[in-house]
């Protein structure tokens, strides 16, 4: 089981800022502080296009991306003006990536469930991973 998210998590929530998640295989800009018991990090730094992009911890890939395709799917009817596609059309192909590589785990599916019992609703995504690819592609606009 893995443990509650850490006050690191402000750090790597400020270097990432609005930039979208991606891999980092060219200059690394920003690394996040091993966690006691751990040798997983976040980065910050250049995808192959040369786009500054973050780059979560192993672990968290598949939470990040059934979280961000979770809201995109649930709210994309309910814009705000200040709604934007961009990080998500940079984003898209690896969310998907990191959704089957990194499945739900027992911490992100009982997290799935409080959430349920608290506000009524659930993440389809953790409860039955699949269904992502059933979608095809997300609409980009």
């Amino acid at each position: 089981m893995r443990s509650p998210p850490s006050s690191q998590h402000g750090a790597a929530n400020t270097q990432r800022s609005s930039r979208p998640f991606g891999i980092v295989t060219g200059t690394v800009l920003y690394t996040t502080p091993l966690q006691p018991g751990s040798t997983e990090q976040s980065r910050l730094g250049l995808d192959a296009a040369g786009r500054t992009v973050f780059e979560v911890r192993n672990s968290k890939k598949g939470d990040i991306a059934r979280a961000i395709l979770y809201f995109y799917v649930r709210y994309r009817s309910a814009r705000t003006p200040s709604f934007s596609l961009a990080n998500f059309n940079v984003e898209e192909a690896v969310l998907l990536r990191w959704s089957q590589e990194d499945p739900p785990d027992d911490y992100e599916r009982a997290r799935n469930e409080r959430v349920f019992r608290g506000q009524g609703n659930r993440n389809p995504f953790i409860d039955k991973p699949s269904i992502i690819f059933a979608i095809g592609d997300f609409p980009n606009n």
